[in-house]
């Protein structure tokens, strides 16, 4: 049985390919260094490039082939409302001599090269303009652009003001209710169309609660008749009492860690049930002296209201806490 023997060093010679056709050589086988052949048949060379050229070169070549590859015509940019102003402003000035109503011969040219415009784009401003003042109507030119593309899903407002409080809670039950989507909803909240609004509970005051509070400010005025009381009371010895109410910790809690700190293990016996404390802060109005320095900073304390208590017991046979 023969050996086959293979020898790295030796060139491939291509004599044919798996169907059996012969390879021709000459094509087969290029110079990189070589310049491309300026032929029609570029299917095999998308571009060419030489490996002997710096980056910025292969960069710049690059740039010039793609834009000799580029088939679409330059558009021009759209007019403004101010410059079509000026083109008619333009030609108003630049009339025939006898006839007013016309510029003069060669104005379309002249002033579409001036603002690099197609003279077309001049004739259709100025026929704009004298159907304008045959209809007797002011000189508009504003453009239509806005008007292209798809149109922007209207929603009255009295739509969604007629609908309930309960039926707009959240975006997603809004949405429904207005058959519309979410995207169409966002935008319209980034408009300014929609605004969401915090709606607190306030208390239901009657008559004899508002009548009260009247009478509580009423005494704060200083004076012995009607005429007397401009004036309220310094305050000074009153103490204004607040309580609150804190949860000794949170369900969950957002903390910064470090590269390779562990975050650390918390537990409770109920995550629903979580204790709370109250505290009470006393405050008073500040006092300073001639020369208007703070004496008293309005500040008489910030206490826990903890009661120490003795457990009871919920039946008779069961035996009290311990302290």
């Amino acid at each position: 049985m023969g050996r086959c023997c293979l020898n790295n060093n030796d060139a491939w010679i291509p004599e044919s390919d798996d169907d059996g056709d012969h390879i021709d050589e000459e094509e087969t086988f290029f110079d990189l260094n070589e310049a491309a052949k300026e032929t029609g048949d570029m299917e095999h060379i998308v571009f060419p490039f030489d490996l002997n050229e710096t980056p910025e070169q292969h960069q710049h070549n690059f740039q010039q082939q793609v834009g000799r590859r580029g088939h679409q015509r330059k558009k021009n940019p759209r007019l403004s409302c101010d410059t079509r102003l000026q083109i008619l402003m333009w030609l108003l000035n630049n009339h025939r001599k006898r006839d007013k109503d016309k510029p003069y011969y060669g104005a379309y040219k002249h002033i579409a090269q001036m603002y690099n415009v197609h003279p077309r784009t001049v004739r259709r401003t100025w026929k704009q303009a004298r159907a304008q003042k045959e209809a007797f109507q002011r000189y508009n030119m504003a453009t239509k652009a806005k008007n292209a593309g798809r149109k922007r899903i209207q929603v009255e407002q009295d739509t969604i003001t007629s609908l309930t409080m309960g039926d707009r809670t959240c975006i997603r039950d809004l949405e429904e209710m207005l058959d519309i989507g979410p995207e169409t909803l966002w935008r319209m909240i980034k408009r300014g169309d929609v605004r969401a609004h915090t709606n607190p509970l306030h208390p239901g005051l009657q008559d004899p609660n508002m009548l009260q509070r009247v009478k509580w400010v009423l005494d704060l005025l200083e004076g012995d008749s009607p005429q007397t009381k401009r004036q309220y009371q310094p305050m000074f010895d009153f103490v204004h009492i607040d309580e609150k109410w804190f949860y000794l910790s949170k369900k969950t809690q957002r903390v910064y860690l470090g590269k390779h700190e562990r975050g650390k293990y918390r537990s409770g016996k109920s995550s629903k049930f979580i204790p709370k404390v109250m505290f009470t802060a006393a405050v008073a109005r500040p006092r300073f002296n001639a020369q208007d320095e703070c004496t008293f900073d309005d500040k008489l304390g910030f206490f826990h209201s903890l009661i120490k208590k003795q457990q009871r017991g919920i039946k008779k046979t069961e035996t009290r806490g311990q302290w």
